[in-house]
């Protein structure tokens, strides 16, 4: 099981000016999140560790996966892995069979597609699309600890702006 946390935001702050609040991860997270999970783990009664059950790494990402690989993949990035599984569900349709076709792609090419974005690296708040760290907690291999699926869980997050 794997989760991605995007330690990064951008925040749309209302004010007479209109801001806008960017935060990113410092090198500190890694820790903090290892705390979380121990405080956690802890309080369950459990005599387990962060590090005993899930694997913390850094890891260079789009602001979405699967967004990047249906509208910006095909754009020319050399390097990049597999290019022809992009061109074979970038005419699909209907959409739901595209993003599906593209989610096979994405999970097929992960540990390739996840060192070629570490060596694009992160990019500019402004550049498109928008490189940034993310945190990846991954359950460490033969680990079979169900309250990792409760403890990960806490971590997914969306949000939304209808304006």
């Amino acid at each position: 099981m794997q989760i991605t946390i995007p330690i990064h935001s951008i925040v749309d702050v209302i004010t007479n000016s209109s801001s806008v609040i960017y935060t990113e991860a410092t090198d500190n997270a890694i820790q903090i999140a290892k705390s979380i999970v121990d405080e956690i783990l802890a309080l369950g009664g459990s005599d387990k560790t962060a590090d005993d059950l899930y694997d913390f790494k850094y890891q260079v990402l789009p602001d979405d996966v699967l967004d990047w690989a249906l509208d910006d993949a095909e754009s020319g990035l050399e390097g990049i892995p597999d290019p022809d599984g992009i061109t074979a569900f970038e005419n699909l349709k209907p959409y739901e069979v595209r993003r599906k076709a593209a989610q096979v792609w994405v999970d097929k090419n992960r540990k390739e597609l996840y060192e070629w974005f570490n060596e694009q690296g992160v990019s500019d708040w402004d550049d498109y699309p928008r490189y940034t760290q993310n945190l990846i907690i991954t359950t460490k291999d033969g680990v079979e600890f169900p309250f990792s699926d409760k403890v990960l869980s806490m971590f997914s997050q969306s949000a939304s702006y209808d304006g």
